[in-house]
């Protein structure tokens, strides 16, 4: 019966889209091209929304700013190298003292000062040499760091210079922002009502639809076949049911019980 009715409903969903088929097309791809319009034209508005004087001298201040931290960074990076170079050598010198006076080739001596050496400076020098260490990969992190910075704002100048020309030559074709915006609120308008109309030949498509499968009595057997499947699935439950298994086990034993003792 299924197939029956999707056969018989063909009829009708095929002369619909014969009806409301082409006019709905042409009104969708009328949307389609004003919500295209509608991009471009506030893209455009956006270019003339920008305050760009303000946005690029503010770059320039970054970049500049980024350019001065750089210089210290790298004056901060030389010092931490000087501080490194001159540890290390304070520290051979001392393992050269240790082994030309003490003969004990770098092994722990006195804290107190012997010929001049003391347990005390090596750890000294030691400590400046780790501490000089450990300014230099943090320098040299900040600097990377800062070396992206003047990349980005470059590279934010050049797009808001490039954007700023693009607002030039819109002027220069006639553009404005009330001209944008104007044009912006008449197609939004032409794009409600089309969309309007979309939605009222859809309900038009609908209700003929169903005056044709009406007149078929296509609703009357989808009814039908709906009402049997209900039932159906009823009649399973109900036969799972554990009711329903426990009085068919009470009758076989029953039937059984009568066949034997006949």
């Amino acid at each position: 019966m299924e197939r029956e009715i999707a056969e018989l409903a063909q009829a009708p969903a095929g002369e619909a889209a014969l009806k409301f088929g082409p006019p709905a097309a042409a009104l969708k791809a009328e949307i389609a091209a004003d919500r295209e319009r509608d991009r471009v034209l506030r893209q455009k508005l956006a270019v003339f929304e920008r305050n760009y004087k303000k946005e690029i001298d503010g770059l320039y201040q970054k970049l500049g700013e980024a350019k001065e931290e750089l210089d210290e960074l790298y004056e901060e990076k030389n010092e931490a190298h000087k501080a490194f170079n001159d540890a290390k050598s304070s520290v051979e010198y001392w393992y050269r003292m240790s082994n030309c006076y003490l003969g004990n080739r770098g092994k722990e001596i006195p804290k107190s000062r012997i010929f001049g050496l003391s347990q005390n400076d090596l750890d000294h020098y030691k400590s400046e040499k780790s501490s000089a260490a450990k300014t230099i990969a943090r320098v040299r992190e900040e600097i990377e760091v800062t070396k992206d910075d003047k990349v980005r704002y470059f590279t934010e100048i050049t797009a808001l210079k490039a954007l700023r020309q693009r607002m030039f030559d819109l002027k220069t074709e006639g553009a404005t922002a009330s001209g944008l915006k104007s044009a912006i609120s008449e197609n939004g308008s032409s794009l409600s009502k089309r969309e309007a109309r979309l939605g009222a030949i859809e309900e038009e498509r609908a209700a003929f639809l169903g005056q044709l499968r009406m007149a078929l009595g296509i609703p009357e057997r989808e009814h039908d076949v709906q009402r049997i499947k209900t039932a159906r699935q009823a009649f399973i439950q109900s036969f799972e049911s554990g009711a329903s298994v426990a009085k068919r086990k009470e009758q076989h034993r029953r039937e059984w019980h009568a066949r034997h003792s006949a």
